[in-house]
């Protein structure tokens, strides 16, 4: 993790959500800068996301401004062609 420049969240089962969860939460209090991609290829994290809504509006997650910069939702793998550094 800490050599990475940034994270791609793939489906996957309770590992994938352990390490989502903690690279979401250091990227929020601000121990780690970097984007965190969640790819929701067929809606498979549209209740994550939905959940993570109701924790903001319930005050639960207090830098929306972060949480919205740094967590990009992709439906398609080709969405995340413009993210990545042009290659020379």
């Amino acid at each position: 993790m800490n050599r990475s420049d940034s994270v791609i969240i793939l489906p996957g089962g309770i590992g994938t959500l352990d390490e989502f969860f903690e690279i979401l939460s250091l990227v929020l209090i601000g121990v780690h800068d970097r984007f965190i991609f969640l790819m929701n290829t067929n809606n498979f994290y549209s209740l994550i996301i939905q959940h993570l809504k109701h924790m903001v509006s319930s005050d639960f997650i207090h830098d929306l401004e972060r949480l919205e910069t740094k967590l990009v939702v992709l439906t398609e793998p080709k969405d995340l062609i413009p993210y990545l550094p042009a290659i020379q």
